[in-house]
């Protein structure tokens, strides 16, 4: 069995590389396996589970995590109408089961402001939007179990 010499482990890490930009070129993202630490990945899962559903229930996603200097918006989305901000919050059952839903007061202001920057920068003054919070309840081995949807959550 051949020793691999360092050239071949720079060739490799080169080779990690490439995959990891084609797939930020595929869909925008960075790819799950590069997300650091337990939490980010099961965020990562939550939001990829939450798009699966949003768009079953007739959802069209315009786009993901759009950065605006006041925060993150998980999802843009048209439902109809309404062109609906999306955030995403992932619960992991604890001893005593599910904790009950919440957004926190900040998080609530922090989107609210990031949805008024992108409503005004693209001149979307004029279209209904809503603010939506989708919740996804992971089971204790890491398995997404529920959805809930909860569509006008944010005021």
């Amino acid at each position: 069995m051949p020793i691999l010499r360092k050239k071949d482990s720079h060739h490799q890490h080169g080779l990690v590389r490439w995959v990891s930009n084609l797939w930020r070129a595929l869909f925008n993202r960075q790819p799950y396996w590069l997300t650091s630490t337990p939490r980010q990945r099961r965020g990562a899962r939550a939001e990829r589970a939450a798009a699966r559903h949003l768009q079953r229930q007739g959802y069209k996603i315009l786009a993901t995590n759009i950065m605006t200097r006041y925060g993150e918006i998980d999802f843009l989305a048209r439902d109809g109408d309404f062109l609906c901000f999306i955030e995403v919050r992932s619960i992991t059952e604890g001893q005593e089961g599910f904790p009950r839903p919440s957004l926190p007061r900040d998080k609530e202001c922090r989107l609210t402001a990031a949805m008024d920057a992108i409503v005004k920068q693209r001149g979307w003054q004029h279209r209904r939007r809503r603010a939506d919070f989708v919740e996804v309840y992971f089971n204790r081995a890491g398995k997404p179990v529920r959805l809930e949807v909860y569509k006008a959550a944010i005021k």
